[in-house]
């Protein structure tokens, strides 16, 4: 089905909106549309529109999303038990653990497993330990050579690397925001942390406001490919957070215009105003929608893994730091020399040799 390789149609598009900014559903919910939610991750906010509106879905469609919401409440079981197993071990080394993302935003916006899914669990470190990522990486996969990691920590970079714990995704990441060009004030944004219980533990996440620039910069990273994004940022503007303090968390990070277009964007679809869109500027405005036009938009899944592929030299829009976007975009053209031999051990030659075959080996592996 060609769904996967472009932007939805007008008419999923406006059932795919209305799930996502909860909206009543003005037409059916058909078998081929199911195709459409699942790449947005959106299976139990459509199967709870369906059953509080009295939407027009057939017995079919209605069994399918029911059966797609208990293998996510299964994921999220075991989640919990991950997360019970891994927090305790990786305090026990000195450090302190945060988690972002699906686990944090379900405990911000209230319980709901069935409509919030994730798939992995997001796992951050206080930045006074970050050099140390590597144990942490050797403690929850110890049959693994981490060696890499910890260099590219030891240098700076931004990265994350996914292991496994109990069956479950774990992506440990080097910084918080996870784009392109490092935290400006890592400090400042631990300290915009709080508690919440994972089953029997209780575990750092982020503040409502941090949560909140985040999503916005994920959404913007992800090149607005996922509703379920639209979903998460719908539900935390509902908490009523304090706009001048995100203003200035985002201003602090160098983040702010990134921040306003992603807020921007979902007020265009929500047909709502955010104190936050009235920060950007034109000039930003028109630079993203170039960077990410509107018919490469909304793609789900498959635009996320795309944008992926391209992120790392986009995503110099995200920030207003143009020595540090500069510096980024260094590293990843031209990789350090001890960085290029980890990576492509095979290489033979010269530097400039070696960084060509490298180039060309990732190119074929993007291909498979």
């Amino acid at each position: 089905m060609q769904l996967h390789a472009r932007t939805p149609s007008s008419e999923h598009l406006d059932l795919l909106v209305s799930l996502a900014i909860g909206q009543p559903l003005t037409k059916p919910v058909t078998a081929e549309f199911i195709e459409v939610i699942r790449l947005h991750r959106l299976e139990g906010v459509a199967l709870l529109a369906i059953e509080k509106q009295r939407a027009t879905a057939t017995h079919d469609v209605r069994s399918a999303l029911a059966m797609d919401v208990l293998a996510w409440q299964a994921s999220r079981a075991r989640m919990v038990l991950a997360v019970e197993h891994l927090v305790p071990k990786i305090r026990a080394l000195g450090i302190e653990p945060a988690i972002a993302k699906g686990l944090a935003i379900e405990d911000l916006t209230g319980p709901g497993s069935a409509t919030r899914p994730a798939v992995d669990i997001d796992l951050f470190i206080e930045p006074a330990q970050v050099q140390r990522i590597g144990e942490i990486l050797d403690l929850l996969e110890p049959e693994a050579d981490h060696a890499l990691m910890g260099l590219l920590a030891r240098q700076g970079w931004v990265f994350e690397e996914t292991v496994e714990v109990l069956g479950v995704d774990v992506d440990v990441h080097r910084d918080i925001l996870n784009c392109l060009v490092p935290s400006k004030d890592p400090d400042r944004l631990w300290s915009e942390t709080s508690d919440m219980r994972v089953g029997s533990t209780l575990v750092t996440r982020p503040n409502l406001e941090l949560a909140i620039l985040i999503s916005l910069l994920h959404l913007a990273r992800d090149g607005f490919s996922l509703m379920l994004g639209v979903h998460d940022l719908i539900r935390l503007f509902d908490r009523e957070p304090e706009w001048a303090k995100l203003r200035a968390l985002l201003t602090s990070q160098g983040l702010l215009q990134v921040g306003s277009y992603a807020c921007a964007t979902i007020d265009q679809l929500a047909g709502r105003s955010s104190p936050l869109s009235a920060s950007l500027k034109p000039s930003y405005a028109k630079a993203m929608d170039r960077a990410w036009p509107h018919n490469r938009r909304w793609r789900g899944q498959r635009g996320v893994a795309n944008a992926a592929r391209t992120q790392n030299y986009v995503s110099l829009f995200i920030t207003d730091r143009r020595l540090e976007r500069a510096k980024a975009l260094k590293n990843r053209l031209l990789l350090p020399n001890e960085v290029l031999n980890f990576r492509y051990p095979q290489g033979t030659g010269s530097y400039p040799s070696r960084l060509v075959g490298w180039r060309m080996h990732q190119r074929e592996q993007l291909k498979r």
